[in-house]
């Protein structure tokens, strides 16, 4: 578990993301990654989007499934990172929905569901991988750059639920 200090509110309307942490060598690695983040709490979202730029990543941000729809369909990212506890439509439909219009999009569920059942209906509902939330920023970052294809994946990625099937 990650503690974070804490931080006095803020006024959205002047938002700057900014790198948490020193410049290391890992600074620039996702460098030219366009990385979507859906996430409806806000500052959940811009923490994520915080230590991706600080690592080279350009990041773009929806709070809903609609609005990452809406962003995917203008242009497709080369990673997803999706809560799945969204308003409205969840992160499971959402995955369905960006399967339907690009079944290469990597993606990964970064949420605070943890549980075994939890990470089984995200890898069959059509994500890459799973992550429990808080993460730590290396582990994100390595995560994004190994979904990205720029470093070995630590854990296999299983191959689409359609393949899988007609497998038997």
């Amino acid at each position: 578990m990650v503690t974070q200090p804490s931080v006095p509110p803020h006024d959205d309307s002047h938002r700057v993301v900014t790198a948490l942490e020193p410049k290391t060598a890992g600074d620039k690695l996702l460098e030219g990654l366009d990385v979507l983040v859906v996430d409806d709490e806000a500052d959940a979202r811009d923490l994520v989007a915080a230590v991706l730029v600080s690592c080279g990543a350009t990041v773009r941000t929806a709070a809903t499934a609609a609005e990452a729809i809406a962003s995917i369909e203008e242009r497709r990212p080369d990673v997803l990172l999706s809560d799945i506890g969204l308003p409205t439509e969840d992160g499971y439909a959402l995955i369905r929905r960006v399967r339907e219009i690009d079944p290469t999009v990597p993606a990964a569920a970064l949420t605070a569901y943890a549980g075994s059942d939890d990470q089984r209906r995200s890898l069959l509902a059509g994500y890459h991988a799973h992550v429990s939330k808080p993460v730590e920023p290396v582990d994100l970052a390595m995560l994004v750059a190994s979904l990205a294809g720029r470093i070995p994946s630590p854990h296999a990625v299983p191959p689409p639920v359609q393949q899988q099937a007609a497998r038997g």
